[in-house]
Formats: C-alpha cells, structure tokens, sequence
C-alpha cells in the first residue's frame, strides 16, 4: 500500500477496504459481500421518466419507448422495489431524466423511503440551476454525467449531434464540483460519476480521464457498447467498436496506474471499470411497465401494470 493513503473502514463486495478521495466507487453502489448476497433486488435500473431528450447519440440504448407510467404507478413500483430489499435504483430514463415534471417528486419519494437514486444526465438542461441541484442534495442523489470526451471538443460535439455540448457539459462539471457533489468522505464513495462510452476514436483519452477522476474524487464508468437500442440495429456503424486487444490494454494500462499510484487494486470489471456489476440479479423496468433482467438482456418478463414484482 502506498503511503498516506487512507482506507474505508468498510469493505465492498469483491473490492475490500478502498482507498479514500479517488473515486473509486460512486455512492449507491457501495454495497458490502453480505449486502449484495441477502438482496433480491438490491440495485436495479427504472426508465421511470418521458422519452425526450436534447441530445442525438448514435449508440443510445434506449428505444425511446412511450414513458406513460403515472406517477402513482412509479411510486408503486417503489414501494415494491423497497419490500423486496433494494437500495438503489439507477435512474437512466427513456430520455433525459431531470426534464420529467414528475423528477423532483420522484427523488423526494426515493429519500423518503430510503431508497438511494442514481441519475444518468446529459447535464446540460437543468443541472445549472442551483436550486435545483439543491434539492438533488437534499435528497442525497448520485449524478453520473455523460462524458465522451472531456478534451476533444469537435469528437464529443460530434458524437451527441449538438455543436455547443462540451463547452456547457464542462461548465457543468465545474459547477457540480464547486457544489461538493465530488466531496470526499470517509466511506470513499462520492456523488459525481462520469460516464464515457468507450470507442476506437477515444480511446487514447481513457488513461487521462481516469487520472483526472481520480485527482478529483469522480467515479468512472468506462462502458461498452449495450447491445440493445440503437446499437442492435442494422445501420448502426460497428466500425468504432473497440476491439478485444484494445480493451486488454486499457485495462492493463488502468490496473498499473491505480495499484502504483493509488494503492487500488481491481480486476477492471466488464463494462463498469472497477467494480463489479449488482445490477446483475435485480430488474430493469421500462417506461412503459415492461421488466427485463438488464438493459443488455431486454427479454420482457412481464408488466407491472400486470402484476407485482413479487
């Protein structure tokens, strides 16, 4: 272990004790061997909220399905998830999130019933606004920022169809870090994620975008392409998808980086980096009801307008 580096006095599930202030897990995935292995349904993803979205991104995962849950049935569907043992729900949407008229309350009623949320923003629409990432606060929400590049302007620009993104996703950044979303604690986890989606073009920013995480106390997420959404169709361009040889060495190249520097020792997992996936188990509920095992799995298993989760 390197020295000065501090540990959590927890240890997480197939992590043990991690170091502190280096984004090494975001909180709402900081569950223990034996919190992970007595849940059910202990963390899951919901599309609970509308379908629109400012952005245009060739791989999005989603179908943009017709959210037309009341709010009513999402907060049903919460009650359920809470009976059955969850403590986080991944908020992803059909779209973008944070625009849906039913958010806030949506958010007010997961803290109620201690229930932690997890949102996945572009950022730019309403993240700005410092009353409403007080009450994001307020309700201990997790925000996992979209990120594909954080210094390629013309790439990121490009690969979500709008010409000012970078610029104001940055802006965005900075301005959620002055608000201490990214404040270290001493369970190691914080409360700003980044979410890059991985390709050929931008592969070679990988290395610096986690040294720029780990100085600032963000989560990471390194993500593959999902095959479900846009991906699994026939015109989407698989020309950009890394090859096998390419994640080999990321990954080897963030291993020596993180065990040398940091003291942190991970396997790199699938998909999520540097921890392993507890999504894996729960459900993934779509906006119209529909469940599934997991966005890379969308068999439907049922409704729940049809019946209950149980």
């Amino acid at each position: 272990m390197k020295k000065n580096i501090k540990l959590s006095k927890k240890k997480y599930f197939k992590l043990g004790k991690i170091p502190l202030g280096i984004g090494a897990i975001m909180d709402g995935w900081d569950f223990s061997e034996e919190e992970f292995r007595n849940s059910r349904c202990l963390n899951i993803e919901f599309r609970a909220f509308k379908n629109a979205c400012p952005l245009n991104c060739p791989y999005c995962f989603t179908d943009k399905i017709k959210s037309d849950l009341t709010l009513d049935e999402i907060r049903d569907v919460i009650l359920q998830l809470k009976e059955l043992g969850t403590k986080t729900i991944n908020f992803v949407g059909e779209g973008e999130p944070t625009i849906d008229k039913n958010f806030l309350d949506v958010m007010s009623f997961c803290y109620k019933n201690n229930i932690k949320p997890i949102v996945f923003s572009e950022g730019t629409t309403k993240l700005g606004n410092i009353d409403f990432i007080k009450k994001l606060k307020q309700y201990d929400v997790t925000i996992v920022l979209k990120c594909d590049s954080l210094f390629n302007e013309e790439y990121q620009n490009k690969i979500v169809g709008s010409k000012n993104y970078f610029k104001k996703r940055n802006k965005i950044l900075n301005f959620l870090m002055k608000n201490n979303f990214n404040k270290s604690n001493e369970k190691g986890t914080t409360h700003l994620a980044l979410n890059m989606i991985v390709t050929r073009s931008n592969k070679s920013e990988v290395l610096k975008t986690v040294e720029f995480c780990r100085k600032n106390n963000i989560f990471v997420m390194l993500v593959e392409y999902l095959p479900t959404g846009r991906v699994e169709k026939k015109d989407f361009d698989k020309s950009s998808i890394l090859f096998r040889d390419d994640i080999k060495k990321i990954r080897n190249q963030i291993n020596d980086l993180d065990s040398k520097k940091y003291g942190f020792i991970h396997d790199s997992f699938t998909s999520y980096s540097f921890v392993p996936c507890t999504i894996y188990g729960g459900v993934h509920i779509y906006g119209n009801g529909d469940v599934a095992r997991c966005a890379g799995n969308a068999k439907v298993l049922g409704n729940i307008r049809n019946e209950s989760l149980k």
